[in-house]
C-alpha cells in the first residue's frame, strides 16, 4: 500500500482485477449521495420523533390525551402537578433511550468500523442500513400499537450494538476518502458529506415537526422506515465497492484496536504533550457531554410549561438552530482563525455555549428561547476537537487521537 501524500487510501488495483480504481471519482459514485441523504434524514427525523413520542406515550398513560390525541391542561395551572409528573417520567425514559444509544454504540463503533479495511466499505453501509431497518420497523410497531416504551428503548439499543450512526458515518467518510485523492479533492468530498448532513438534519427537524402536528406519529414513522429501506435497497443493488481483496488489510481484533487507540498515553515521544492532551480531552469530553443530547433536553422543555409548544413549532426551532449554527461555523471559521488560535476560540466557544444554556434554561417566552439559540452560533465542542488535534498532532498518533474522541 502506498503512503505518499498524494496517494489514495487504498492501493491501486492490479491489472485484470475487478472493481473501481481507488482515488478515481466516477459518475457511479454519485449513488452515495441518495444513500447518505436518506439515512441522515431518517436518523435525525427518528430522533425528533422518538423524543416527542415518549412524552406523548406518557401522557396517554396519564389520561391527558383523549381519543383524538387532543392535549389538555398544558396552558392551565390546574394540571401543573400532573404535568410535572409527566415531565419527570418523560425525562427518565429519554435518559434510558440515550443510554441505549450511547453505551452499545461505544463498543460497536470500536469493533464494527475497523472491519472495513479487510471486508470493504459496502459491508459497513449494509450493517448500518440493516440495523436501522430493524430499529425503524420495531419502533413503527411500537407507535402504531402503542406498545410499552421498553420496546422503543430495546429497538434503539439493538441498532446501537452495530455502532449506530457512528458506523454509518465511518463508512461514509472512508468511502469519500477512497474515491478521492489527498488534497483539495478529498477536502471537497468530505465537505460535501458534511453539507449533506447539515441539510438533512435541518430538513428532518422541520418536516418531522409538521408531520407530527398534522399527520401524526405513525405517518412519520412509516416514512422513516421507507427511507431506510430505500437506502438499504440502493446500497445492495447499485452502490459500487471501493475495496478489493489484494489491497485488504488483516482484520484487527477488539483488544488490539483498543490498545492502539490508547497507546499514546504510554508513548515516550508523547510525554512532553501528555498533560496538555489530557486537559484538552477532558474539556472536549464535557463539551461533548453537554451538546450531544442538547436537542432532547430542549424538546422536553419546549413541550412542557411554560412554553407548551406544538410539534410544528419545535420543528421550526430545531431546524433554525441547526441551520444557523452550521452556516455560522462556515462563515466565521476564516475570520476567527485570523484573529485567534484554536485554543482561544475553544475558550470563547465555551463561554458562548454556557451563556446559551443559561438563557434557554431561564426562558419563559418564545423570544427568549430563540435568543438563547442565537447566542451560540457555533458548536464549541468542534473547536475543542480541532484544538486537540492541532496541539497534540504527531504522525504516529493521529489515528489514535481521532479514535479517542
Amino acid at each position: 500500500m502506498t503512503s505518499g501524500e498524494k496517494s489514495a487510501l487504498l492501493a491501486k488495483l492490479r491489472s485484470g482485477e475487478t472493481g473501481i480504481k481507488p482515488g478515481t471519482f466516477k459518475c457511479v459514485h454519485f449513488i452515495l449521495l441518495p444513500v447518505i441523504c436518506l439515512m441522515f434524514f431518517s436518523y435525525a427525523s427518528n430522533f425528533y420523533m422518538i423524543q416527542q413520542w415518549i412524552q406523548h406515550s406518557v401522557k396517554l398513560s396519564q389520561g391527558l390525551l383523549d381519543d383524538n390525541h387532543t392535549k389538555h391542561g398544558c396552558n392551565t395551572q390546574n394540571h401543573s402537578s400532573v404535568l410535572k409528573s409527566v415531565e419527570k417520567q418523560t425525562a427518565d425514559w429519554v435518559m434510558y433511550n440515550a443510554l441505549a444509544t450511547s453505551i452499545p454504540a461505544f463498543f460497536g463503533a470500536l469493533i464494527v468500523p475497523s472491519s472495513s479495511d479487510s471486508c470493504g466499505r459496502k459491508l459497513l453501509f449494509l450493517i448500518g442500513c440493516s440495523s436501522s431497518v430493524i430499529r425503524s420497523i420495531l419502533q413503527t410497531l411500537c407507535v402504531y400499537y402503542s406498545w410499552s416504551l421498553v420496546w422503543v428503548v430495546f429497538a434503539t439499543g439493538l441498532d446501537s450494538c452495530t455502532g449506530g450512526i457512528y458506523t454509518f458515518l465511518s463508512a461514509t467518510m472512508s468511502y469519500a476518502a477512497d474515491i478521492t485523492v489527498a488534497g483539495q479533492g478529498r477536502t471537497f468530498g468530505i465537505t460535501l458529506v458534511d453539507g449533506c448532513l447539515l441539510l438533512c438534519v435541518t430538513a428532518a427537524g422541520l418536516v418531522s415537526g409538521f408531520i407530527i402536528q398534522y399527520k401524526g406519529f405513525v405517518f412519520l414513522s412509516v416514512m422513516n422506515t421507507a427511507c431506510v429501506l430505500l437506502a438499504w435497497f440502493i446500497t445492495i443493488t447499485a452502490l459500487p465497492e471501493t475495496y478489493n481483496a489484494s489491497s485488504a488489510s488483516k482484520a484487527v481484533s477488539f483488544g488490539k484496536n483498543f490498545k492502539r487507540i490508547y497507546k499514546i498515553y504510554a508513548s515516550k515521544s508523547f510525554s512532553n504533550r501528555r498533560t496538555t492532551y489530557l486537559l484538552l480531552i477532558s474539556a472536549y469530553f464535557f463539551a461533548e457531554l453537554t451538546n450531544s443530547h442538547r436537542s432532547a433536553i430542549e424538546i422536553l422543555y419546549q413541550l412542557g410549561q411554560p412554553l407548551c409548544w406544538s410539534a410544528d413549532r419545535v420543528g421550526v426551532f430545531t431546524a433554525a438552530r441547526h441551520l444557523t449554527q452550521g452556516l455560522a461555523g462556515i462563515v466565521f471559521i476564516v475570520p476567527l482563525k485570523r484573529c485567534m488560535t484554536e485554543t482561544y476560540i475553544a475558550i470563547w466557544s465555551t463561554f458562548s455555549n454556557a451563556a446559551s444554556f443559561v438563557l434557554e434554561g431561564l426562558a419563559r417566552t418564545d423570544l427568549e428561547m430563540f435568543l438563547g439559540m442565537y447566542i451560540c452560533l457555533h458548536k464549541g465542542h468542534v473547536w475543542h476537537r480541532n484544538a486537540l488535534v492541532s496541539i497534540v498532532y504527531l504522525p504516529f498518533s493521529s489515528h489514535s487521537v481521532y479514535n479517542t474522541y
